[in-house]
């Protein structure tokens, strides 16, 4: 990692940064986070891992518990 870019021999930082960071929910939508979970769901997974990355775990957790986990645990394969 160099500069806060991953090189890792597969073109630009920042081709891959984008590239990783699709497959991701980061930020206030929780719409995104719904989005990602459930292509996870239909792949089979009923075990998924959020974990807040920023600076405020404590907003990180009310957002989820008033945002997400409801909509998270309501998820079923191919419930788009």
């Amino acid at each position: 990692m160099s500069g806060g870019r991953f090189t890792l021999g597969v073109g630009s930082g920042e081709r891959l940064n984008e590239h990783v960071l699709a497959q991701f929910a980061c930020g206030p939508d929780p719409a995104r986070f719904v989005e990602v979970a459930q292509q996870y769901v239909d792949a089979g997974f009923d075990r998924l891992v959020t974990q807040n990355a920023g600076p405020d775990p404590d907003g990180f957790m009310d957002f989820y518990q008033c945002e997400l986990d409801g909509r998270l645990r309501g998820l079923t394969p191919g419930s788009r």
